[in-house]
C-alpha cells in the first residue's frame, strides 16, 4: 500500500495509465557505510595536513596571498570531508523519494534540488541487491562507466545521496522490493517480446 503523501508527490510524474506499486524513502539522518572505514581516517589526515599548513603559513607574519588562499581552501575542504559531507548527504536524502510502477523505476529528488530519473523495467542494465542488517539494503540499477583507475567507478562516494548511479539507497524491506522489481522486469520483458515479430523476439530472447 502506497502512502497517500507519496502518491500525491509522484502523481505528476506518472505516465497515462501507469500504476504505482511501491514507494519508499532512503534512510534518514547519519549514514555510515563500509567505505567510511577508510574515508574517515583519510579525512582526519586531511584535517591534520590543513591545520599544519595554515599554522606554518601564518607564522610567517607577512603571508603571501596565494598561500593564504590555499590554506583557506584546505580548511574548507577538510571541513567538508570530515563533517560537511555527512550533513549535505542527510539533507539530500531527506528530499529523495523512490518508487516502482508497473513500467518504470522512479527516483525523485524534491525541491529545492529537484531532479527526476526514470528507468524502463524492460531494459534495466543491472539489478543488484546489497542486503544490510535489519532488512535495510540498497538496490543498484546501473553501474558507473569504467574509464580507468581515475574514473568514477574507482572513486569512493563521499556523498551517496548525490550518486550518479541510479539506486534505491538504504531502503526498508529491500529484499521484498528487489523481488517486486524482479517480477515486474520479467513481466515487462515478456510483454515487450510478445509485441515483436517472432524472428526479432528470438534474437532478443
Amino acid at each position: 500500500m502506497v502512502r497517500p503523501e507519496f502518491h500525491a508527490a509522484l502523481r505528476p510524474w506518472l505516465l497515462p495509465g501507469e500504476r504505482l506499486l511501491w514507494a519508499g524513502l532512503p534512510k534518514r539522518g547519519l549514514l555510515l557505510r563500509s567505505a567510511d572505514l577508510y574515508l574517515v581516517p583519510f579525512s582526519l589526515f586531511f584535517i591534520g595536513f590543513a591545520l599544519l599548513w595554515n599554522q606554518g603559513v601564518w607564522r610567517w607574519g607577512d603571508t603571501p596571498f596565494p598561500f593564504a588562499v590555499a590554506g583557506a581552501a584546505l580548511l574548507l575542504g577538510a571541513a567538508y570531508v570530515s563533517v560537511g559531507r555527512f550533513l549535505v548527504d542527510a539533507v539530500v536524502r531527506a528530499k529523495l523519494l523512490y518508487a516502482v510502477t508497473d513500467r518504470r523505476i522512479v527516483i525523485l529528488r524534491r525541491p529545492p534540488w529537484s531532479r527526476f530519473r526514470a528507468l524502463d523495467l524492460s531494459c534495466l542494465p543491472v539489478l543488484e541487491l546489497q542486503q544490510g542488517p535489519g532488512g535495510r539494503g540498497t538496490i543498484n540499477f546501473d553501474v558507473p562507466p569504467d574509464l580507468g583507475w581515475w574514473s568514477h567507478a574507482h572513486q569512493p562516494e563521499w556523498t551517496p545521496g548525490l550518486s550518479k548511479v541510479p539506486r534505491f539507497l538504504e531502503i526498508e524491506g529491500a529484499a521484498s522490493v528487489y523481488d517486486l522489481v524482479s517480477r515486474e522486469c520479467e513481466r515487462r520483458r515478456a510483454e515487450r517480446l510478445a509485441g515483436l515479430p517472432p524472428d526479432r523476439a528470438a534474437l532478443i530472447g
